[in-house]
This record gives C-alpha cells, sequence and structure tokens, in this order.
C-alpha cells in the first residue's frame, strides 16, 4: 500500500490539517474517490509548506499558527501569527513531534499566506519566508545554520542533489543565489 499526504480543511477556508489515506494498488489503476482520510492533523493553523524526509520517515511543515481563541468559519480565515513554525511529523506513527523549528516571519494575513517550498536532505532542512531570508537548520539538533539573505521574499531553498553542502534560493528580488558550506569552500579552494 501507499500513504498519500495532502493538505485538506474543515473548519477554514485555509488549509490547516494534514490528511493521511492509504490507497492500494487498484487504487492507482482507477480514479479513486477517497471520502474521508484515515487520518488527519489538525495543525490549528494556516499551512504554508511541506516536505517529505528522502528517506519517507518524516513529513516537515510550515505552519502560521491561529490565536489559541480564534473562531474557525468556512467563510472567512481567522487573523494568523507572524511567526511560522517547522512542525514534523513522523510518518510510522502519523505523530505530531514535539520538534519546532522556528526564526522565519510571514507578513500576508490568512487570504494573502502563500506557498513556501520546503527542502529536506540526509542532515539539513531549508526553507524560505517572506522575512528575506532563507534558513537552514540541522535536523538532528535542531538548530539554525545558515542564513540565506535575500532583498524581498524567499520562496524556495533547495539542495543539490548531489550534495546536501551545496543549495540554491530563488526569490521575489528576481534572484536565484548558490550557496556552499564553509566546508565545501575550503575542500574546492584546496583544488
Amino acid at each position: 500500500q501507499t500513504c498519500l499526504i495532502f493538505l485538506t480543511n474543515s473548519e477554514s477556508l485555509a488549509p490547516h490539517q494534514v490528511g493521511f489515506c492509504m490507497i492500494g494498488p487498484d487504487d492507482l489503476t482507477t480514479v479513486s474517490y477517497i471520502r474521508s482520510p484515515d487520518k488527519v492533523i489538525d495543525l490549528h493553523g494556516h499551512i504554508v509548506g511541506l516536505s517529505l524526509s528522502p528517506d519517507n520517515k518524516f513529513l516537515y511543515v510550515n505552519v502560521r499558527r491561529w490565536p489559541s481563541n480564534a473562531n474557525l468559519s468556512l467563510l472567512e480565515n481567522p487573523a494568523i501569527a507572524c511567526e511560522i513554525e517547522m512542525r514534523v511529523v513522523e510518518l510510522e506513527s502519523l505523530q505530531l513531534l514535539d520538534t519546532v523549528f522556528t526564526g522565519h516571519k510571514g507578513f500576508t494575513d490568512s487570504f494573502g499566506a502563500f506557498y513556501i517550498y520546503i527542502d529536506v536532505s540526509k542532515d539539513l532542512i531549508a526553507s524560505g519566508s517572506e522575512d528575506k531570508i532563507g534558513r537552514i537548520w540541522d535536523r538532528s539538533y535542531g538548530c539554525q545554520v545558515s542564513d540565506l539573505v535575500h532583498d524581498e521574499c524567499v520562496n524556495s531553498v533547495s539542495f543539490s542533489p548531489v550534495t546536501q553542502q551545496l543549495a540554491v534560493s530563488a526569490s521575489d528580488d528576481y534572484s536565484v543565489k548558490v550557496w556552499k558550506s564553509k566546508a565545501l569552500m575550503k575542500s574546492t579552494a584546496k583544488l
């Protein structure tokens, strides 16, 4: 069987839940109708990005939370926090872990909030943000290891498929920047 992972909503216009649905081989040969997910994790905020780890064991989700007293409605979105939290779902148990990666800011309201692309490598996680900074965190230690600064919103950060020591960021400032780790710069300087 294959696990289909998708964004969904139930109490708000904004995507605020991650849905999981097991599908079998027969579901892949015909058009399947999914009535409801097998499992739903509600992140209590507007989801603005998600990505699987390369080993398919974890799902990383960027979310801008709603206030705890938010009145949810299918007619309008509640206010969302400026802080963007990256949450982690362990996929074998489908449990939301206590791990939270922080540092990003978002400034648009819930109607204007948009998707920020996340990338996950063997040891690192990268994400862009409206605060003009792409960030890279160490997956194991949970600490931020790099700032990738632009002049406008950073929409995406991606690692090289060859080495996680090389990343590319794309921004609303019409630039694409290539970033090398200090270790990679030292090793290439010796050549």
